[in-house]
């Protein structure tokens, strides 16, 4: 069930502590899950009752004033299991203003209907607080590594979100002894509150981010048998829409021209993402898979300003559409050789259409080039890469190892680029064709 939607990756509500295991699925070995990016996924797996100690207390400590602390319990009663973590953690940072605090919950709890049916509800919640002591030179760096940058110190900049809220259920229905159906409903919202540092300290602003979401998914999965050949197919949709995204800045220290708490500019945001994903493992020969599938996805994104001035709407939907071809071959149980190509298709954030306010000259008084940005951001289009990947996995003395090739060559590339060296104002753009290639290895020894 996903976390990511139009408005982007929360990070607040990752936190590891009360995970069974986690997933790191890389580009489109994410692809049954309807990943839409060139990263692919992180599956994060919760402890259930089934698989937690009745209580636990976690805790650990570090340099610079880090401390964390977990409570963790769970339980199985008859048909009914729940389990619980919360946690709260601090530190004062090794840079002057970089304290960061956090505290949350996560918690579910199961209920077996009957032999084929079970449910199960999630609820995580997480508020954070990062001071930011922004940006250094290298000069600066070479002279005291642990200062803040005096603008951000002045201005005692800080980035909170309040409190994130993910509610889900996931239902699955086995259907038969070789298929089930898997059902997913999300509610998520997770505001964030930014006070930055600016061009003039007496203009600085604070920002107010809000963003709710909600997500449906659905994966129907069976396992057949064809002239003594194991083909197994899933097919599913994955569905996020924004109910409701805005940005909303006001003036932080008064002048002339504006009083302290003044709004100065007002955006709202909108968008959805849609991909339906079918896929198919087949034996062609003993110990020789083939692996194929294809996503159909469908991304829109809207963006106005309402205040001080109502612009011109951008509204955007696009179709795209994402293969996926791969072989694996068994030369013994603890030796595989794997490869696959497939594409990804990666929208830009609903926010990132916007990239400064209309009043942004007026505020700051700047003319020229930088004006130019005042109304809207460019015209962003849909990352698109095609990953090629070849490498070895297998296991030796209880250990377990990986080595892979990869190559990803991408047309649109996002990328967050400052306007004008020094300035800290940056837009959304992208880039000309790039290429991402390297060597993947790993060993659990």
């Amino acid at each position: 069930m996903p976390v990511s939607g139009p408005g982007g990756t929360p990070y607040e509500l990752f936190e590891p502590l009360g995970l069974e295991y986690t997933e790191v699925l890389r580009g489109t070995n994410a692809f049954d899950y309807g990943a839409n990016t060139l990263g692919g996924a992180i599956n994060y797996v919760t402890k259930t009752g089934k698989n937690a100690a009745p209580f636990e207390v976690h805790v650990e400590g570090g340099s610079f004033g880090y401390h964390k602390l977990q409570l963790s319990g769970g339980k199985v009663i008859g048909p009914l299991d729940y389990y619980f973590s919360v946690t709260e953690s601090s530190r004062d940072g090794y840079q002057a203003q970089s304290h960061s605090s956090s505290n949350g919950i996560a918690a579910n709890i199961g209920y077996q209907i009957n032999p084929d049916v079970q449910t199960r509800f999630y609820l995580r919640y997480r508020e954070t607080k990062n001071e930011s002591p922004g940006n250094l030179t290298r000069a600066q760096i070479d002279a005291d590594p642990r200062q803040a940058n005096a603008v951000s110190l002045a201005q005692n900049t800080l980035r909170n979100q309040p409190g994130s809220t993910w509610l889900a259920n996931k239902t699955t229905v086995r259907l038969d002894g070789g298929s089930q159906l898997d059902l997913g409903l999300v509610y998520h919202d997770y505001p964030i509150d930014s006070r930055g540092s600016s061009p003039t300290a007496t203009n600085a602003t604070t920002q107010e981010w809000g963003f709710r979401d909600v997500s449906a998914s659905a994966q129907y999965s069976r396992s057949d048998t064809w002239g003594g050949k194991v083909s197994n197919t899933k097919i599913g949709f994955v569905a996020t829409k924004h109910l409701d995204a805005y940005r909303d800045s006001y003036v932080r220290v008064g002048s002339v021209n504006y009083q302290a708490g003044s709004l100065v500019h007002k955006a709202e945001y909108g968008g959805s993402d849609f991909v339906i994903h079918a896929s198919n493992d087949l034996e062609l020969a003993s110990s020789l898979w083939l692996t194929t599938g294809l996503s159909a996805i469908n991304t829109k994104r809207d963006t106005v300003v309402t205040y001080p001035v109502t612009n011109q709407p951008y509204s955007a939907s696009r179709w795209d559409l994402a293969p996926r071809l791969g072989l694996r071959y068994n030369f013994t149980p603890d030796l595989q050789v794997f490869g696959n190509i497939g594409r990804s298709v990666e929208p830009p954030n609903s926010w990132a259409f916007l990239t400064q306010p209309p009043t942004f000259a007026t505020l700051y008084g700047a003319t020229g080039p930088l004006a130019s940005f005042a109304v809207r951001g460019l015209d962003l289009r849909n990352q698109k890469a095609t990953t090629t990947e070849l490498g070895t996995r297998g296991a030796i003395n209880g250990g377990q190892w990986s080595v892979a090739l990869y190559r990803s060559e991408l047309k649109n590339e996002l990328q967050t680029v400052e306007t004008f060296p020094g300035s800290g104002i940056t837009l959304e753009s992208n880039a000309s064709p790039t290429i991402h290639q390297g060597i993947e290895a790993g060993a659990d020894l």
